[in-house]
């Protein structure tokens, strides 16, 4: 299987390579309109066991990606 294309065109890879910035970069610009702001995950029964796991490991992994933001999770 060849890695360019028919007649001297982009290899796989680097078709790839393009398609994954074109889907990522909006996802990127996004990510600096949450800088500052407040992001909060609210969890609708008390003693939710799973879901209140999952969303605290969630929020310390996001305000570690988001220093500036300030990420709660409330029951």
């Amino acid at each position: 299987m060849s890695e360019t294309g028919g007649s001297g065109g982009l290899s796989r890879r680097a078709f790839m390579a393009a398609g994954a910035a074109l889907v990522l970069a909006p996802s990127i610009g996004r990510a600096q309109e949450l800088a500052g702001r407040r992001i909060s995950f609210l969890i609708g029964n008390e003693g939710a066991g799973g879901y209140e796991a999952y969303a605290r490991l969630f929020a310390k992994h996001l305000a570690l990606a988001l220093p500036s933001a300030r990420v709660t999770v409330e029951v």
